[in-house]
C-alpha cells in the first residue's frame, strides 16, 4: 500500500502528520487546498469565487474528485490530506485524526499561516468550530 489519506478535526494535525510521513516514506504531498487553488487558477478564478460556483456546478467537485480518483492505482506513493480523499481512494491506508475541541483551537489561535480561520478568543474559536462540526455532520446525513 502506497498511498495514505488523512482526514479529521480542525486542528487536529493533518498537515503536521502528512509533513512527518512523507519526510518518513518519501512519498508525495497532496492536499484538497492545493489541488483546488490550482483548479482556480487554471479557471482564472481566485478560489472564493471557484467555491462559489461549485455551490451550483457539479462539474467543479467532480474535476477534483477525478483527481484522487486516478490516483488510486497510480503506482506513486501519495500522503493526501483531504475531507473526502479516502473515499475516493479506497486502497489507501486511511487515518482519521481527533482532537480535544480546546487545543485545536489553541492551535488555531497560534498558528499564523492559518488565513481562513479567524478568531479574537479561545471561546470563540471552540463555539466556531463547534458550530462547523455540526454544520459537517448534517451535510455528510
Amino acid at each position: 500500500m502506497n498511498k495514505i489519506t488523512l482526514t479529521g478535526d480542525l486542528g487536529s494535525g493533518k498537515s503536521a502528520t502528512s509533513r512527518i510521513l512523507c519526510e518518513k516514506t518519501g512519498y508525495q504531498y497532496l492536499s484538497t487546498g492545493n489541488i483546488q487553488r490550482q483548479l482556480a487558477a487554471e479557471m482564472g478564478l481566485d478560489t472564493l469565487e471557484m467555491n462559489r460556483r461549485a455551490d451550483v456546478d457539479p462539474s467543479i467537485d467532480e474535476k477534483i474528485d477525478s483527481i484522487f480518483i486516478s490516483l488510486n492505482d497510480n503506482e506513486n506513493g501519495y500522503v493526501v490530506d483531504s475531507r473526502m480523499a479516502w473515499h475516493f481512494m479506497p486502497s489507501s491506508f486511511k487515518v482519521y485524526l481527533k482532537v480535544d475541541i480546546r487545543v485545536a483551537a489553541e492551535r488555531i489561535l497560534t498558528d499564523p499561516r492559518r488565513n481562513s480561520e479567524q478568531y479574537q478568543t479561545l471561546d470563540e474559536a471552540v463555539a466556531k468550530i463547534r458550530q462547523e462540526k455540526r454544520v459537517k455532520m448534517r451535510a455528510s446525513c
